[in-house]
């Protein structure tokens, strides 16, 4: 299935992932109208032209398949930018600093 790995769905996806960037269920619902397209008429188009063979999974899992790669794949772009991060969350105050921030106190008393 190389016209799936080096073809139309990774540019695809890039495309579509551009055009409707943090809008997750936009980029979900024209990604699956696609993946429709792609995956019934065009997978069963190339079926009978002889180019492609399917074996052992069927229009509607490969559809599964390309949906669920399209949604790590967002996923991946959004950890990668750091929205994703679990860690982001814990923040609690711009304002508090570790303590090896802080400027160290004048004292001269201490010897």
């Amino acid at each position: 299935m190389p016209i799936f790995i080096y073809g139309s769905f990774l540019v695809g996806i890039i495309w579509i992932f551009k055009y409707t960037y943090n809008r997750f269920w936009l980029f979900l619902a024209i990604n699956a109208v696609i993946d429709l397209i792609l995956t019934f008429p065009l997978n069963n188009w190339l079926v009978n032209r002889g180019i492609l063979q399917m074996q052992n999974i069927s229009n509607f899992q490969l559809f599964l398949v390309a949906t669920g790669s399209a949604i790590l794949l967002y996923w991946y772009q959004l950890w990668q930018e750091g929205d994703a991060s679990p860690f982001k969350k814990l923040s609690i105050s711009s304002s508090l600093q570790p303590a090896a921030n802080k400027p160290l106190e004048d004292n001269k008393d201490d010897f």
